[in-house]
């Protein structure tokens, strides 16, 4: 980078870089140190026996700088000098009494003046309220380097003192060295002043020597400066084009790699050709069609053969000179040698300059398009060929004008017409009688807001005028926007079905009038067979009573014969009466089935108790049913489970339900002797009965009764018996 000075500075004072003079002398003091450690025997013997004269006498002897600070101290340095009282200091000056600091400042100047050792005799000062008194002597030492330093050597050494001369010792004392002290002063200060003036010369003739120099500087920084804006300016100038370079090689390169990974993620086969139609760069899925290297760059693609053929290759050179002559998009639909569908397409490239420097050859796969088209004209044509041959009539209609688009051939048989010309491009409304156009006015508006017609019962009218019943499906088919674009009407004749309800109807009327004339006769029988019956059952008392005597065991036996054979029959007849009856009573109510099933056990306490049964009731649900066929059915169930059991068994019947759909499933579960395969197919008919070794009473009707009362409520009946173990049957009634 280029800098500009903005405004011109003094020059540093080089005197403020120098190391310090204490630092220098501190650096030759530790180095004497270091020689002192590394010196001979006779060096330090030397020094210990200085130190051993300095202890005799009491005295001390410093190294100071010409500051004062002090740099080596040996002896009993403590009689003469103490640390001030706030703070911390090696100065020497700063660490003696008054008396002397003024004794040692006026010493120090003149044995650096006249450069020699200097003894001051006698000298007093006062040390924690006492008065002491010393020699002091003071030696400078030139340091042989460029500032030539001087250092001292300050010796201090003890006197005794008498008490009687202390006072007028010290009266002379300062008074001689006050004034001494002061004619070294204006000795230094006369000296100094002329060294002043000399300097003062010195300095204006260099003043305009730097006047003159700086003039000169100031000129050519001003010079500089101008060039150092110039090349500032430059440098920005630089630095913004630098950035917008960095910038669009980063957007290149991002770019690039956008360009890389989308070719890439595609999979999609791209090869770039130049107007020589040599190969500038390709796409790792190219591949799959021409057998291409990185090294095939820059060759000819003539030089391969593709996966389509020989004669492919030669016909794919021509059309991509022929995009370049054009400039136009040339594409084909091809098959690969292993029968897959691509999409060819051959496009300019164009370069910066808008001009056409090559093409670019793109192998879409459309497999799956080709697959799905296959698919969707062969759906096409189920759905046309259902539309025409389904057997109901089909109509397209406009929503604007409720004209007819397009109808099957269905359609146009069943009206009577011959072409489809003659149905298509009228109004829908014209095929419907006066009264059926009202109703379809209706259910129009009812068709726009839901959107579909269902089991709509309507009637058209043929080309004769004939009405047609049928029945009418009809929804909308909207567009991507959501707009209404068709209506369709599918319309199913129902003719033949019509006719087929009036049979019905004609059939329910003959059956109504034979069950009637059935039930007519059975009541009819029932009450004819009844007299004559009592009859053979008086007679046969009477004679049991009045000739019991005189008849024999033989005779007596076919009496009972006829008394048991009369019960049975009556028996019979009133069973047949009750089954006749069964669903008279039309209305349904709202049943529990569990409170029903506990009357039922109770009517059937008595028997419960002899056969000293466990019947167990579990949670049954409310239903609506017929109340009194829903007994009976509990009632014949129950009591066969009772009846129906091996004696040397105690009856153990389970009533339960669960729920099955819209239905209710009962289950009665017994103990008793089963019933076999054979005899389950045929226990539901009237007066059948299981055969059985033992003897038991019934007529044979029960299970009928149950079926159909079963029946009469929608549901059907069925039984699970393993013969010797036990029975279960099951019945479903339509839950509420």
């Amino acid at each position: 980078k280029i800098y500009r000075n903005v405004s011109p500075r003094k020059r540093l004072n080089n005197d403020n870089l120098r190391p310090s003079r204490s630092l220098k002398r501190s650096d030759k003091i530790r180095s004497s140190r270091v020689e002192k450690r590394e010196s001979s025997p006779k060096q330090r013997f030397t020094s210990e026996l200085s130190e051993a004269i300095l202890e005799q006498f009491g005295g001390a002897s410093v190294f100071i700088d010409e500051n004062c600070n002090i740099l080596e101290a040996i002896g009993e340095f403590r009689k003469y000098a103490n640390l001030p009282v706030k703070g911390f200091t090696t100065n020497l000056n700063k660490m003696l009494s008054e008396e002397l600091q003024h004794i040692l400042q006026a010493t120090l100047k003149k044995a650096k003046k006249e450069d020699q050792k200097i003894l001051y005799k006698n000298a007093t000062y006062s040390n924690n309220g006492e008065e002491k008194a010393l020699d002091l002597i003071v030696k400078p030492f030139k340091q042989n380097n460029l500032d030539n330093e001087i250092n001292f050597v300050v010796t201090f050494i003890e006197k005794e003192i008498e008490l009687e001369n202390i006072i007028v010792s010290e009266k002379i004392t300062v008074d001689s060295r006050s004034q001494e002290y002061i004619n070294e002063l204006e000795d230094e200060l006369k000296k100094t002043k002329e060294e002043l003036h000399t300097s003062l010369e010195e300095i204006e003739t260099s003043n305009e020597e730097l006047q003159a120099a700086n003039e000169e500087l100031l000129a050519s920084n001003e010079e500089l400066q101008s060039t150092n804006e110039e090349l500032q300016s430059v440098n920005e100038e630089i630095n913004t084009v630098n950035a917008e370079n960095v910038q669009k090689m980063d957007d290149l390169a991002e770019l690039n790699a956008d360009m890389n990974n989308l070719l890439e993620s595609t999979e999609i086969g791209v090869i770039f050709l130049d107007d020589n139609l040599r190969i500038r760069k390709f796409t790792p899925a190219i591949q799959k069609h021409f057998s291409l290297l990185n090294s095939d760059v820059g060759r000819p693609i003539d030089n391969f053969v593709t996966n389509f053929g020989r004669n492919k290759g030669r016909g794919l050179v021509t059309r991509c000179k022929k995009a370049i002559e054009t400039g136009k998009t040339l594409e084909r639909n091809i098959v690969s040698k292993e029968g897959r569908h691509y999409l060819r397409r051959i496009s300019p490239f164009i370069n910066s300059e808008e001009k056409v420097d090559g093409v670019v050859i793109t192998f879409v796969d459309v497999e799956s398009l080709q697959r799905a088209k296959e698919k969707l004209i062969a759906s096409e044509k189920r759905y046309k060929s259902f539309y025409e041959e389904d057997p109901v009539m089909h109509f397209s209609v406009n929503p604007v004008t409720s004209e007819i688009v397009q109808c099957n051939e269905e359609a146009i048989f069943r009206l009577g017409y011959e072409t489809k010309e003659e149905v298509v491009g009228r109004p829908i409304f014209e095929l419907y009688d006066d009264e059926t156009k009202l109703k379809a006015v209706q259910l129009n508006k009812i068709f726009k807001k839901e959107g579909e017609l269902k089991n709509v019962e309507m009637e058209m009218l043929s080309k004769k005028g004939e009405k047609i019943p049928i029945i009418l499906y009809s929804n909308i088919e909207y567009n991507e926007k959501g707009e209404a674009i068709n209506y369709r009407f599918t319309c199913v004749d129902i003719s033949e079905l019509k006719d087929a309800q009036e049979k019905l109807k004609e059939q329910k009327a003959d059956l109504e009038r034979a069950n009637k004339d059935l039930e007519q006769f059975v009541s009819i029988c029932s009450h004819d067979l009844q007299e004559p019956l009592a009859t053979i059952k008086f007679g046969s008392d009477v004679l049991g009573k009045l000739y019991a005597e005189k008849l024999d065991e033989k005779g007596q036996n076919y009496i009972s014969y006829i008394d048991e054979a009369s019960d049975r029959l009556s028996n019979q007849i009133k069973a047949l009466l009750e089954h006749s009856r069964i669903g008279r009573n039309t209305k349904k109510t709202t049943v529990d089935t569990k409170e029903l099933a506990e009357v039922v056990k109770y009517d059937l306490g008595k028997r419960i108790k002899d056969t000293d049964a466990k019947v167990s009731i579990g949670n049954l649900p409310k239903v609506k049913a017929y109340k009194v066929e829903l007994r009976l059915l509990f009632q014949n169930l129950l009591s066969n489970a009772l009846k129906y059991i091996d004696k040397s068994r105690t009856p153990e019947v389970r009533i339960s339900s669960y729920k099955e759909g819209d239905y209710w499933v009962f289950s009665i579960m017994d103990n008793g002797i089963g019933i076999s395969e054979e005899d389950q197919k045929t226990i539901f008919t009237i007066f059948s009965r299981v055969r059985t070794k033992e003897k038991y009473e019934g007529t044979g009707v029960g299970l009928a009764h149950v079926e159909k009362i079963v029946q009469l409520h929608e549901g059907s009946i069925w039984v699970d018996s393993q013969k010797g173990v036990g029975s279960t049957f099951y019945f479903k009634i339509k839950a509420n």
